[in-house]
């Protein structure tokens, strides 16, 4: 994490966060101040890379749950704008427009009313999407930038600005806003009407970015990295892989453990049938307690996962890898050896 040279800006690589310590609170406005109640954010910022096997998040809202509350990531040339789905909150909807290029600086709008959901590239309306509401009190968490609450998603690139709104925007004040942002004077915005949060990085040094809305919040950039949701055994992966990257994982997970069952069995077994059982037992327990150790520990690893899923897989490959020892090593495959 570093401040910009020579542009308003933080620039941001792996692994990295900017985050406000307390939570967004939408502002009271009387119904004449916001004419178009719902929600919407406006991010000025250049990716630097075209990720194709993560979704990292450029900015998060975070209510404690999981999944957050709202999310804007990039995948590939993609902004995606994840939220929870209507009615089931373990599950989200995604949606997104294509125009992050590798480098190339853009304003990227969201706006989102009662009847769905507008994404408006440097001032010009790009998709509109029917049926996908983003509600005002998704402004009800705490913000993060750069990267998720559980510090896995980092995102790499520059971030000129930030403004985020709890009503919408029509095309007419999109337009203006654009201007804005194109010639730094985006803390213009900063008496517009529904602001929760607007943050256009002008203090170039420091370990803090102050927040030019009325809510008079900062942001934290800390000196040395921080994780601050700390998930331990996270159980919200489904038990089945659903995609390559996760079936691989599963099988690296399974195939890593084997060679420690085996081996792990031999060290413990006897010559009696009873001391084979109870070296079946304490090669497995092995295995589950050095992957429950190796779990634990990846909670403070910004780029690894403390999962449920996992430490079965590694329990599993254990199990595999004491029956195979024992088969081995049986007396049956003695005889079928002569």
């Amino acid at each position: 994490m570093s401040w910009l040279t020579g542009r308003h800006g933080l620039a941001f690589g792996p692994p990295g966060v900017v985050y406000d310590a307390e939570p967004l609170l939408a502002p009271a406005a009387r119904p004449s101040d916001n004419p178009a109640p719902g929600f919407a954010v406006e991010l000025s910022l250049a990716p630097a890379t075209e990720p194709n096997n993560r979704v990292p998040h450029i900015l998060t809202i975070h209510d404690g749950r999981t999944p957050s509350s709202l999310v804007v990531a990039q995948w590939k040339s993609e902004l995606l704008v994840r939220a929870p789905a209507p009615g089931n909150p373990k599950l989200f909807r995604e949606e997104g427009v294509t125009g992050l290029g590798k480098g190339r600086s853009h304003v990227f709008v969201i706006s989102s009313d009662s009847l769905g959901t507008a994404f408006y590239i440097d001032g010009r309306l790009s998709r509109r999407i029917p049926g996908f509401v983003l509600a005002p009190d998704l402004t009800r968490g705490q913000l993060i930038l750069g990267n998720a609450a559980t510090g896995k998603s980092s995102w790499s690139g520059a971030l000129f600005g930030v403004a985020i709104f709890n009503r919408a925007l029509n095309a007419n004040e999109v337009a203006a806003h654009q201007s804005m942002w194109t010639e730094d004077t985006a803390f213009e915005l900063g008496q517009e009407p529904g602001l929760v949060a607007l943050y256009s990085f002008g203090e170039g040094t420091g370990q803090q970015a102050r927040d030019q809305s009325p809510g008079q919040h900062h942001l934290l950039i800390p000196s040395r990295y921080v994780v601050l949701k700390k998930t331990v055994l996270d159980a919200s992966e489904s038990a089945l892989p659903r995609n390559w990257s996760a079936t691989e994982d599963v099988v690296l997970n399974l195939v890593g453990f084997i060679p420690f069952g085996f081996l792990a069995f031999l060290y413990h077994r006897g010559a009696s049938p009873a001391r084979w059982l109870k070296a079946a037992i304490m090669a497995t327990l092995a295995g589950a307690m050095l992957s429950l150790v190796i779990e634990v520990g990846q909670v403070w690893l910004p780029t690894r996962d403390s999962s449920t899923r996992d430490l079965v897989c590694n329990t599993a490959g254990t199990c595999i890898g004491v029956l195979l020892a024992g088969w081995l090593s049986g007396p049956g495959y003695r005889t079928r050896r002569k």
